[in-house]
């Protein structure tokens, strides 16, 4: 099930491809490259995974108490967790934040077809286990994903984890 932010999340992308391209394009230039995270692409990282992880908690709730599982309920935590990506790809100025912009926008990505899944399922009234997100492997890249995007903001460095990609 697509949203009508499918096409807000292509431009964004759009986007950090064409930084993407235009930092590394001056970072060959330059004497050496800036892998430390600017302090604006950090602070929107920190407000993303923090935006992600209410989403998350919203939609484990619904599911662990059989709360009414619909988009309107589900709507604001998607848009603000839409809102600061953007942010953060528009923040992304140094290599390090251009090289983790991308696995910020796969952990949105993540949680959006997460979310998307179970919305389906309540759509066609499918019955969904209490425990349903325990065994399920998106559930737990989108909260590995969030887990490194976690360590690298305490970290302020980039770390190459799978858990994102």
């Amino acid at each position: 099930m697509r949203t009508p932010n499918h096409l807000s999340i292509c431009a964004a992308l759009a986007v950090l491809i064409t930084l993407t391209a235009a930092s590394r394009s001056a970072a060959a230039e330059g004497p050496k490259a800036n892998w430390a995270f600017s302090k604006e692409f950090l602070r929107a990282m920190m407000e993303e995974r923090d935006a992600i992880r209410e989403w998350h908690s919203a939609l484990a709730s619904a599911i662990g108490t059989k709360y009414a599982l619909t988009p309107q309920g589900l709507g604001s935590y998607q848009a603000r967790a839409m809102t600061n990506l953007r942010l953060a790809l528009a923040a992304a100025k140094t290599d390090a934040d251009q090289d983790a912009a991308p696995l910020v926008l796969n952990e949105y990505q993540k949680m959006e077809q997460l979310s998307d899944k179970y919305l389906a399922e309540r759509a066609i009234l499918s019955y969904i286990e209490l425990d349903a997100l325990k065994d399920d492997e998106l559930d737990q890249s989108v909260v590995a994903c969030g887990q490194s995007l976690e360590a690298m903001t305490a970290s302020g460095q980039l770390m190459d984890d799978e858990a994102c990609h």
